[in-house]
């Protein structure tokens, strides 16, 4: 049974609907980004997002801005899930739609 996740990227920033229409309400970055130069902090922030996941087999990730956070995540997942069957799916705000585009990372 496929098990997915869909959580933001960064609280606060937009609100995020999936393609039935719910509201995300999860975040990796619950709190404001204080320094978003602060790479140490992101990633153990992404870290401690990644060891406190529930059993899933997929996680689709809301992108909201702010690149180094999203940056540091995904240094994080790729390190600590290489031999892990969870998927990650980037989701893209498409603004001619209004919806999301998924982008897979492997």
């Amino acid at each position: 049974m496929l098990t997915t996740l869909e959580v933001g990227l960064c609280a606060g920033r937009h609100e995020l609907k999936n393609s039935n229409g719910e509201i995300i309400t999860n975040y990796i970055f619950n709190a404001p980004i204080k320094d978003p130069l602060d790479f140490e902090a992101l990633e153990t922030t992404s870290n401690g997002f990644i060891d406190n996941m529930e059993i899933i087999t997929e996680v689709k990730l809301y992108i909201t801005g702010l690149t180094p956070a999203l940056t540091s995540f995904l240094i994080r997942w790729r390190r600590r899930m290489t031999h892990a069957p969870v998927s990650l799916t980037l989701m893209h705000y498409n603004r001619d739609t209004g919806g999301y585009e998924p982008q897979g990372w492997d």
